[in-house]
Protein backbone atom coordinates (compact mmCIF):
# COMPACT_ATOMS: atom_id res chain seq x y z
CA UNK A 1 0.00 0.00 0.00
CA UNK A 2 1.20 3.38 -0.85
CA UNK A 3 1.96 6.29 1.70
CA UNK A 4 -0.78 8.36 -0.50
CA UNK A 5 -2.81 5.42 -0.62
CA UNK A 6 -2.79 5.26 3.62
CA UNK A 7 -2.91 9.24 3.93
CA UNK A 8 -6.60 8.87 2.17
CA UNK A 9 -7.74 6.12 4.13
CA UNK A 10 -6.81 8.08 7.64
CA UNK A 11 -9.82 8.61 9.41
CA UNK A 12 -8.86 12.63 9.71
CA UNK A 13 -9.13 12.64 6.07
CA UNK A 14 -12.11 10.61 5.51
CA UNK A 15 -14.14 12.46 8.29
CA UNK A 16 -13.04 15.64 6.53
CA UNK A 17 -14.15 14.21 3.55
CA UNK A 18 -17.45 13.78 4.45
CA UNK A 19 -17.72 16.91 6.77
CA UNK A 20 -16.86 18.92 3.36
CA UNK A 21 -19.80 16.66 1.51
CA UNK A 22 -22.34 17.33 3.90
CA UNK A 23 -21.40 21.22 3.99
CA UNK A 24 -19.85 21.08 7.08
CA UNK A 25 -16.63 23.06 6.08
CA UNK A 26 -15.21 24.29 9.70
CA UNK A 27 -15.52 20.68 10.98
CA UNK A 28 -13.94 19.42 7.63
CA UNK A 29 -11.09 22.25 8.58
CA UNK A 30 -10.65 20.96 11.97
CA UNK A 31 -10.00 17.56 10.85
CA UNK A 32 -7.70 18.60 8.55
CA UNK A 33 -5.33 20.72 10.76
CA UNK A 34 -4.93 17.45 12.54
CA UNK A 35 -3.93 15.86 8.90
CA UNK A 36 -1.55 18.69 8.49
CA UNK A 37 0.16 18.17 11.73
CA UNK A 38 0.93 14.12 11.04
CA UNK A 39 1.53 15.32 7.17
CA UNK A 40 4.36 17.96 9.04
CA UNK A 41 5.74 15.45 11.89
CA UNK A 42 6.45 12.56 8.87
CA UNK A 43 8.70 14.80 6.77
CA UNK A 44 6.84 14.00 4.34
CA UNK A 45 6.43 17.22 1.65
CA UNK A 46 3.85 15.65 -0.73
CA UNK A 47 1.83 14.48 1.70
CA UNK A 48 1.86 18.21 3.76
CA UNK A 49 0.70 19.64 0.12
CA UNK A 50 -1.98 17.77 -0.39
CA UNK A 51 -2.89 18.72 3.45
CA UNK A 52 -2.41 22.61 2.69
CA UNK A 53 -4.33 22.45 -0.52
CA UNK A 54 -7.08 21.29 0.99
CA UNK A 55 -7.50 23.53 3.64
CA UNK A 56 -6.72 26.37 1.63
CA UNK A 57 -9.41 25.58 -0.60
CA UNK A 58 -11.52 24.92 2.86
CA UNK A 59 -10.98 28.55 4.10
CA UNK A 60 -11.48 29.90 0.76
CA UNK A 61 -14.84 28.43 0.50
CA UNK A 62 -15.74 30.22 4.09
CA UNK A 63 -14.18 33.30 3.48
CA UNK A 64 -11.09 33.51 5.57
CA UNK A 65 -8.97 35.20 2.98
CA UNK A 66 -5.92 35.23 5.46
CA UNK A 67 -6.07 32.32 6.29
CA UNK A 68 -6.32 30.94 2.58
CA UNK A 69 -3.47 32.87 2.10
CA UNK A 70 -1.37 31.85 4.99
CA UNK A 71 -2.42 28.09 3.62
CA UNK A 72 -1.41 29.18 0.17
CA UNK A 73 1.84 30.06 1.70
CA UNK A 74 2.42 27.21 3.04
CA UNK A 75 1.49 25.07 -0.37
CA UNK A 76 4.10 26.98 -1.91
CA UNK A 77 7.39 26.16 0.52
CA UNK A 78 6.33 22.62 0.36
CA UNK A 79 6.12 22.28 -3.44
CA UNK A 80 9.41 23.92 -2.87
CA UNK A 81 10.20 21.48 -0.49
CA UNK A 82 9.05 18.70 -2.92
CA UNK A 83 11.49 19.78 -5.75
CA UNK A 84 14.24 19.66 -3.34
CA UNK A 85 13.37 16.06 -1.90
CA UNK A 86 12.00 14.41 -4.89
CA UNK A 87 12.83 16.31 -8.33
CA UNK A 88 11.33 15.34 -11.38
CA UNK A 89 8.02 16.38 -13.40
CA UNK A 90 5.68 15.86 -10.83
CA UNK A 91 7.16 17.75 -8.29
CA UNK A 92 7.46 20.43 -10.31
CA UNK A 93 4.17 20.54 -11.62
CA UNK A 94 2.73 20.67 -7.82
CA UNK A 95 5.08 23.52 -7.51
CA UNK A 96 3.94 25.49 -10.43
CA UNK A 97 0.28 24.76 -9.10
CA UNK A 98 0.95 25.80 -5.77
CA UNK A 99 2.76 29.20 -6.81
CA UNK A 100 0.27 30.01 -9.30
CA UNK A 101 -2.54 29.54 -6.95
CA UNK A 102 -1.41 31.36 -4.55
CA UNK A 103 -0.92 34.67 -7.25
CA UNK A 104 -4.72 33.32 -8.04
CA UNK A 105 -5.45 34.33 -4.17
CA UNK A 106 -3.88 37.23 -4.06
CA UNK A 107 -5.85 38.44 -7.11
CA UNK A 108 -8.69 37.54 -4.71
CA UNK A 109 -7.44 39.67 -1.83
CA UNK A 110 -6.93 42.45 -4.19
CA UNK A 111 -3.18 42.55 -4.55
CA UNK A 112 -1.22 40.22 -6.89
CA UNK A 113 2.19 39.67 -6.11
CA UNK A 114 4.03 40.27 -9.50
CA UNK A 115 7.57 38.78 -8.26
CA UNK A 116 5.35 35.59 -7.71
CA UNK A 117 3.52 35.53 -11.11
CA UNK A 118 6.78 35.80 -12.95
CA UNK A 119 8.11 32.95 -10.78
CA UNK A 120 5.11 30.88 -11.54
CA UNK A 121 6.11 31.59 -15.45
CA UNK A 122 9.37 30.79 -15.12
CA UNK A 123 8.12 27.54 -13.07
CA UNK A 124 6.04 26.75 -16.70
CA UNK A 125 8.98 26.19 -18.98
CA UNK A 126 10.66 23.51 -17.11
CA UNK A 127 6.95 21.62 -17.61
CA UNK A 128 8.03 20.19 -21.22
CA UNK A 129 5.01 20.46 -23.78
CA UNK A 130 2.76 21.92 -21.25
CA UNK A 131 4.68 24.56 -20.41
CA UNK A 132 3.33 26.88 -23.13
CA UNK A 133 -0.11 26.56 -22.04
CA UNK A 134 0.72 27.04 -18.41
CA UNK A 135 2.50 30.31 -19.23
CA UNK A 136 -0.40 31.69 -21.05
CA UNK A 137 -2.71 30.84 -18.01
CA UNK A 138 0.14 32.97 -16.04
CA UNK A 139 -0.39 35.88 -18.70
CA UNK A 140 -4.08 35.65 -18.42
CA UNK A 141 -3.79 35.37 -13.75
CA UNK A 142 -1.40 38.63 -14.74
CA UNK A 143 -4.01 40.52 -17.31
CA UNK A 144 -7.35 39.62 -14.65
CA UNK A 145 -5.14 41.41 -12.08
CA UNK A 146 -5.14 45.04 -14.30
CA UNK A 147 -8.91 44.42 -15.13
CA UNK A 148 -9.74 44.20 -11.65
CA UNK A 149 -7.40 46.75 -10.25
CA UNK A 150 -5.47 44.43 -7.90
CA UNK A 151 -2.19 44.86 -10.29
CA UNK A 152 0.36 47.02 -8.05
CA UNK A 153 1.80 49.13 -11.51
CA UNK A 154 -0.81 48.18 -14.05
CA UNK A 155 -4.52 49.89 -14.57
CA UNK A 156 -7.88 48.80 -16.56
CA UNK A 157 -6.38 50.73 -19.52
CA UNK A 158 -3.23 48.41 -19.29
CA UNK A 159 -5.54 45.62 -19.55
CA UNK A 160 -6.85 46.38 -22.78
CA UNK A 161 -3.47 46.65 -24.62
CA UNK A 162 -1.96 43.49 -22.57
CA UNK A 163 -5.28 41.13 -23.92
CA UNK A 164 -5.85 42.40 -27.20
CA UNK A 165 -1.44 41.24 -28.02
CA UNK A 166 -2.24 38.09 -25.92
CA UNK A 167 -5.60 37.46 -28.16
CA UNK A 168 -3.45 37.91 -31.14
CA UNK A 169 -0.73 35.62 -30.32
CA UNK A 170 -3.00 32.93 -28.93
CA UNK A 171 -5.20 33.00 -32.44
CA UNK A 172 -2.13 33.03 -34.45
CA UNK A 173 -0.93 29.87 -31.94
CA UNK A 174 -2.17 26.42 -33.27
CA UNK A 175 -0.89 24.66 -30.15
CA UNK A 176 -2.78 26.30 -27.33
CA UNK A 177 -5.58 25.08 -25.60
CA UNK A 178 -9.35 26.69 -26.70
CA UNK A 179 -10.37 27.10 -23.05
CA UNK A 180 -7.12 29.54 -22.67
CA UNK A 181 -7.71 31.64 -25.79
CA UNK A 182 -11.52 32.09 -25.08
CA UNK A 183 -11.00 33.10 -21.32
CA UNK A 184 -8.14 36.00 -23.11
CA UNK A 185 -11.15 36.95 -25.25
CA UNK A 186 -13.47 36.57 -22.25
CA UNK A 187 -11.35 39.37 -20.01
CA UNK A 188 -10.63 41.18 -23.14
CA UNK A 189 -14.21 42.00 -23.90
CA UNK A 190 -14.58 42.96 -19.98
CA UNK A 191 -12.08 45.43 -20.75
CA UNK A 192 -13.39 46.82 -23.61
CA UNK A 193 -16.73 47.14 -22.30
CA UNK A 194 -15.56 48.95 -19.31
CA UNK A 195 -13.95 51.30 -21.79
CA UNK A 196 -17.38 51.86 -23.74
CA UNK A 197 -16.82 49.90 -26.77
CA UNK A 198 -19.58 47.70 -26.48
CA UNK A 199 -19.60 46.49 -29.87
CA UNK A 200 -16.03 45.65 -30.05
CA UNK A 201 -16.74 43.96 -26.71
CA UNK A 202 -19.38 41.44 -28.46
CA UNK A 203 -16.81 40.77 -30.87
CA UNK A 204 -14.21 39.07 -28.36
CA UNK A 205 -17.49 37.17 -26.59
CA UNK A 206 -17.97 35.59 -29.66
CA UNK A 207 -14.82 35.10 -30.98
CA UNK A 208 -14.71 33.38 -27.35
CA UNK A 209 -17.77 31.37 -28.28
CA UNK A 210 -15.99 30.37 -31.33
CA UNK A 211 -13.15 28.82 -29.02
CA UNK A 212 -15.57 25.76 -27.84
CA UNK A 213 -18.46 24.28 -29.69
CA UNK A 214 -19.45 21.77 -27.10
CA UNK A 215 -17.83 21.82 -24.01
CA UNK A 216 -16.25 18.61 -22.53
CA UNK A 217 -14.24 19.58 -19.36
CA UNK A 218 -15.43 21.54 -16.63
CA UNK A 219 -13.46 24.48 -17.48
CA UNK A 220 -14.30 24.68 -20.69
CA UNK A 221 -18.22 25.05 -19.70
CA UNK A 222 -17.23 27.57 -16.82
CA UNK A 223 -15.88 29.63 -19.64
CA UNK A 224 -18.24 28.78 -22.35
CA UNK A 225 -21.07 29.89 -19.76
CA UNK A 226 -19.54 33.16 -18.53
CA UNK A 227 -19.40 34.18 -22.05
CA UNK A 228 -22.96 33.58 -22.61
CA UNK A 229 -24.06 35.80 -19.32
CA UNK A 230 -22.39 38.65 -20.87
CA UNK A 231 -23.66 38.19 -24.22
CA UNK A 232 -27.25 37.83 -22.56
CA UNK A 233 -26.77 41.64 -20.85
CA UNK A 234 -25.17 42.60 -24.23
CA UNK A 235 -28.37 41.47 -25.38
CA UNK A 236 -30.94 43.00 -22.76
CA UNK A 237 -28.34 46.62 -23.21
CA UNK A 238 -29.93 46.40 -26.80
CA UNK A 239 -33.21 45.03 -25.97
CA UNK A 240 -32.83 42.26 -28.14
CA UNK A 241 -35.12 39.86 -25.98
CA UNK A 242 -35.04 36.60 -27.90
CA UNK A 243 -31.51 36.16 -28.55
CA UNK A 244 -31.17 37.14 -24.99
CA UNK A 245 -33.84 34.32 -23.56
CA UNK A 246 -31.94 31.89 -26.38
CA UNK A 247 -28.70 32.24 -25.22
CA UNK A 248 -29.71 31.85 -21.38
CA UNK A 249 -31.26 29.10 -21.93
CA UNK A 250 -28.52 27.46 -23.85
CA UNK A 251 -26.27 28.53 -20.76
CA UNK A 252 -28.52 26.74 -18.54
CA UNK A 253 -28.35 23.79 -20.15
CA UNK A 254 -24.55 24.06 -20.46
CA UNK A 255 -24.17 24.48 -16.94
CA UNK A 256 -27.18 21.39 -15.90
CA UNK A 257 -25.42 19.23 -18.47
CA UNK A 258 -21.73 19.94 -16.47
CA UNK A 259 -23.41 19.79 -13.01
CA UNK A 260 -22.06 23.33 -12.27
CA UNK A 261 -24.81 24.15 -9.73
CA UNK A 262 -22.87 27.76 -9.55
CA UNK A 263 -23.78 28.48 -12.74
CA UNK A 264 -27.51 26.92 -12.90
CA UNK A 265 -28.60 29.41 -10.23
CA UNK A 266 -26.69 32.30 -12.35
CA UNK A 267 -28.02 31.18 -15.68
CA UNK A 268 -31.42 31.08 -13.65
CA UNK A 269 -30.99 34.69 -12.36
CA UNK A 270 -29.64 35.85 -15.95
CA UNK A 271 -33.16 34.27 -17.11
CA UNK A 272 -35.14 35.86 -14.60
CA UNK A 273 -33.58 39.67 -15.55
CA UNK A 274 -35.21 38.96 -18.65
CA UNK A 275 -37.93 38.15 -18.21
CA UNK A 276 -38.13 41.22 -16.05
CA UNK A 277 -37.68 43.33 -19.44
CA UNK A 278 -40.40 41.63 -21.10
CA UNK A 279 -43.11 41.67 -18.01
CA UNK A 280 -43.11 38.20 -17.26
CA UNK A 281 -42.98 39.10 -13.02
CA UNK A 282 -44.58 36.03 -12.39
CA UNK A 283 -41.91 34.01 -14.01
CA UNK A 284 -39.30 35.71 -13.21
CA UNK A 285 -40.33 36.05 -9.64
CA UNK A 286 -40.93 31.60 -9.79
CA UNK A 287 -37.55 31.61 -10.97
CA UNK A 288 -36.09 33.96 -8.29
CA UNK A 289 -37.58 32.13 -5.49
CA UNK A 290 -36.50 28.87 -6.23
CA UNK A 291 -32.41 30.58 -6.49
CA UNK A 292 -33.36 32.22 -2.96
CA UNK A 293 -34.59 28.54 -1.72
CA UNK A 294 -31.22 27.14 -3.66
CA UNK A 295 -28.83 29.02 -2.17
CA UNK A 296 -30.17 29.49 1.46
CA UNK A 297 -27.78 27.52 3.35
CA UNK A 298 -29.67 24.72 5.34
CA UNK A 299 -30.30 25.21 9.46
CA UNK A 300 -26.42 24.43 11.41
CA UNK A 301 -24.37 24.73 8.19
CA UNK A 302 -21.77 27.02 7.38
CA UNK A 303 -22.64 29.12 3.61
CA UNK A 304 -19.99 28.60 0.80
CA UNK A 305 -19.24 31.69 0.16
CA UNK A 306 -19.43 31.78 -3.54
CA UNK A 307 -23.18 30.75 -2.90
CA UNK A 308 -23.77 33.45 -0.68
CA UNK A 309 -22.19 35.84 -3.18
CA UNK A 310 -24.94 34.47 -5.89
CA UNK A 311 -27.60 35.00 -3.47
CA UNK A 312 -26.87 38.55 -2.44
CA UNK A 313 -27.18 39.24 -6.37
CA UNK A 314 -30.32 36.75 -6.48
CA UNK A 315 -31.60 38.61 -3.32
CA UNK A 316 -31.29 42.32 -4.49
CA UNK A 317 -32.81 41.54 -8.34
CA UNK A 318 -35.83 39.90 -6.12
CA UNK A 319 -36.29 42.76 -3.64
CA UNK A 320 -36.00 45.56 -6.40
CA UNK A 321 -38.26 43.57 -8.16
CA UNK A 322 -40.78 43.28 -5.43
CA UNK A 323 -40.19 47.53 -5.18
CA UNK A 324 -42.04 47.87 -8.80
CA UNK A 325 -44.87 45.40 -8.31
CA UNK A 326 -48.24 45.60 -6.71
CA UNK A 327 -51.21 43.28 -6.58
CA UNK A 328 -54.55 44.54 -6.02
CA UNK A 329 -52.94 47.79 -5.94
CA UNK A 330 -50.86 46.79 -2.85
CA UNK A 331 -47.23 47.07 -2.90
CA UNK A 332 -45.44 44.24 -2.82
CA UNK A 333 -41.97 45.84 -1.48
CA UNK A 334 -42.75 44.47 1.79
CA UNK A 335 -42.15 40.63 0.21
CA UNK A 336 -38.86 42.38 -0.98
CA UNK A 337 -37.86 43.75 2.30
CA UNK A 338 -38.31 40.58 3.86
CA UNK A 339 -35.95 38.80 1.75
CA UNK A 340 -33.30 41.82 2.40
CA UNK A 341 -34.04 40.87 6.26
CA UNK A 342 -33.57 36.65 5.48
CA UNK A 343 -30.30 37.56 3.44
CA UNK A 344 -29.31 40.15 6.44
CA UNK A 345 -29.71 37.43 8.96
CA UNK A 346 -27.59 34.86 7.20
CA UNK A 347 -24.82 37.73 6.88
CA UNK A 348 -24.78 38.62 10.54
CA UNK A 349 -24.28 34.67 11.56
CA UNK A 350 -21.57 34.54 9.40
CA UNK A 351 -19.57 37.84 8.97
CA UNK A 352 -16.37 36.58 7.40
CA UNK A 353 -18.21 34.83 4.57
CA UNK A 354 -20.92 37.65 4.08
CA UNK A 355 -17.89 40.00 3.96
CA UNK A 356 -15.74 38.53 1.29
CA UNK A 357 -18.63 37.88 -0.74
CA UNK A 358 -19.70 41.14 -0.97
CA UNK A 359 -15.86 42.69 -1.61
CA UNK A 360 -16.25 40.60 -4.68
CA UNK A 361 -19.42 41.14 -5.86
CA UNK A 362 -18.39 44.49 -5.58
CA UNK A 363 -15.56 43.86 -7.93
CA UNK A 364 -17.57 41.78 -10.04
CA UNK A 365 -14.67 38.78 -9.69
CA UNK A 366 -15.03 36.27 -12.05
CA UNK A 367 -15.51 32.93 -10.38
CA UNK A 368 -15.73 31.01 -13.24
CA UNK A 369 -11.90 31.25 -14.11
CA UNK A 370 -11.07 29.56 -10.96
CA UNK A 371 -12.72 26.37 -12.41
CA UNK A 372 -11.04 26.98 -15.61
CA UNK A 373 -7.51 26.78 -14.12
CA UNK A 374 -8.30 24.57 -11.13
CA UNK A 375 -11.40 22.69 -12.04
CA UNK A 376 -10.33 19.81 -9.49
CA UNK A 377 -11.16 19.48 -6.43
CA UNK A 378 -8.15 19.53 -4.25
CA UNK A 379 -7.36 15.52 -3.82
CA UNK A 380 -7.83 14.70 -0.17
CA UNK A 381 -11.39 16.47 -0.70
CA UNK A 382 -12.43 14.37 -3.53
CA UNK A 383 -14.71 11.55 -4.08
CA UNK A 384 -14.01 8.25 -2.59
CA UNK A 385 -12.84 5.96 -5.74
Amino acid sequence: MSILTQLLQMPEVQEAREYYESGKINLAITRLVRTEEICQSAGMPELNLFAVDSLAHLYALSGDFSKEASYRAKCVQAGLDLQETKPGFHSDYLAFEAVHSSCLTDVKIGLLNVSMIHQAKGMAVRLGKDGPSLQRACDITEALAMLDGSHPSSTPDDAEAFLSDLCQSLDKDGNQIPVLIACAHVFLGLAQHQSGAVDMAKSHWDAAMSKIDRPAMVGEAAVKIAGLHLLCLYYLEKQELKLADDTAAEALNIAETANLLDAVDISLLVIAKIRVKTGDFVVAEGLLRSCIANLTPRKGLQPNMWRLKILQDVTETYAEMMERMTINNKSRKADGDLSREKLADIEMRFPVAAQAASTLRSRNFPSWYLQVVRPNLPLLLQEKG
